[in-house]
C-alpha cells in the first residue's frame, strides 16, 4: 500500500478510537507520523532497529494528558537474539 494511503488510514484509525497513547511498530516514516499527530496534540518518541533494517518502534501521548517521565530502549542483539528493539515509556 502506498504511504499516503497508509498514512491516511492511520489518521482516520486514530481518530476512531480517541486514545491518549498509541504504540506502533515497523515504523520506516517517524517523521511524516510525528508532523501528523502534532497537529492533533501528540508528542512522539522513537527507536529505529539495529542491524540493516530502516524501520522502528514509536510510542506517541497526548501532551495534554500525559507526561513523560522516562524511557528506555532495549536492543534484542546485545541478548544474542535478532536485530529489534523494544520501547519503554513511563508516564504521569
Amino acid at each position: 500500500m502506498e504511504w499516503e494511503r497508509r498514512k491516511e488510514l492511520i489518521y482516520k484509525e486514530m481518530h476512531h478510537y480517541n486514545a491518549g497513547i498509541l504504540c506502533f511498530q515497523e515504523v520506516d516514516r517517524f517523521d511524516d507520523l510525528d508532523d501528523l499527530l502534532q497537529k492533533d496534540g501528540f508528542r512522539g518518541a522513537y527507536k529505529a532497529r539495529t542491524g540493516e533494517a530502516c524501520d522502528g518502534c514509536a510510542v506517541f501521548w497526548k501532551d495534554k494528558l500525559f507526561t513523560l517521565l522516562h524511557e528506555e530502549h532495549v536492543e534484542f542483539q546485545s541478548f544474542g537474539l535478532r536485530n529489534n528493539v523494544a520501547q519503554l515509556c513511563v508516564f504521569k
